[in-house]
């Protein structure tokens, strides 16, 4: 067994602790996460509620985003992640040919144009330069994965669209994978799943944004057209009077 605790356990927990494996994996827990399972079930009240609205505040914040909406997996993220940026029929985006099928799935979903770069052996993220070689006129959203532990440059991407004066192009940051602050991202997303970096009982994700109508157009879509500052009256969900 690897004798190895993923360092982001509750996002930075201070003390040492008794820590358990799960059987075959590498997922670690202790005693301040069985406690913390353990009073949400006291609660009574499985939906999202408060700790929820915690975990997305401090996710989001360690991202460098101004809004996190928790989901059930990194999947869903990437979904809400290509929705709420406007990726529709026909909209150019460019990523990575040697990725995980969920960075690609959304795309084809939409009906989005996929043109694809390539990777740096080894490494399985794209150089700077092999991305924006694919840049063409019609290009409007570029979706990076940050691929087994691996980023890309985003600064040294970002100041390249600036010189370029392609500074319209959205960057979407498909993290699942890894944890990391990336402020040059317009949307982040990452997964809980069981065998990455943080998990919350084996699934779950989150997409993040700086943009709020974005974060309230994802909160919309997640939750059968609630934004979550409406309340329960038809008129006022739908606007329908």
């Amino acid at each position: 067994m690897l004798n190895f605790v993923f360092p982001l356990l509750i996002l930075g927990a201070e003390k040492p602790k008794k820590v358990w494996y799960a059987p075959n994996k590498m997922e670690a827990y202790g005693n301040e996460e069985i406690e913390a399972v353990t009073r949400c079930l006291q609660d009574g009240w499985l939906a999202p509620g408060p700790r929820t609205a915690q975990f997305e505040e401090r996710v989001s914040k360690y991202f460098g985003k101004k809004f996190g909406l928790f989901v059930n997996s990194g999947s869903s993220a990437n979904l809400l992640a290509v929705i709420c940026a406007g990726i529709g029929p026909g909209v150019e985006v460019i990523t990575p040919a040697c990725t995980f099928s969920t960075t690609v799935a959304p795309l084809v979903q939409v009906g989005a144009t996929v043109r694809f770069c390539d990777v740096s052996p080894n490494k399985y993220v794209p150089t700077i330069d092999q991305i924006t070689a694919e840049i063409t006129p019609k290009t409007k959203v570029i979706m990076i994965p940050n691929l087994l532990g691996n980023k890309i440059d985003w600064k040294l991407l970002k100041n390249t669209l600036k010189e370029m004066k392609r500074e319209d192009i959205l960057l979407i940051e498909d993290s699942c994978d890894t944890m990391t602050h990336t402020i040059e991202s317009d949307i982040s997303t990452v997964s809980f799943y069981a065998s990455h970096i943080i998990t919350a009982g084996g699934t779950g994700g989150m997409v993040m944004f700086n943009n709020e109508s974005m974060y309230k157009r994802a909160c919309s879509i997640r939750d059968w057209g609630r934004a979550g500052d409406n309340d329960e009256a038809v008129a006022g969900r739908f606007n329908h009077g």
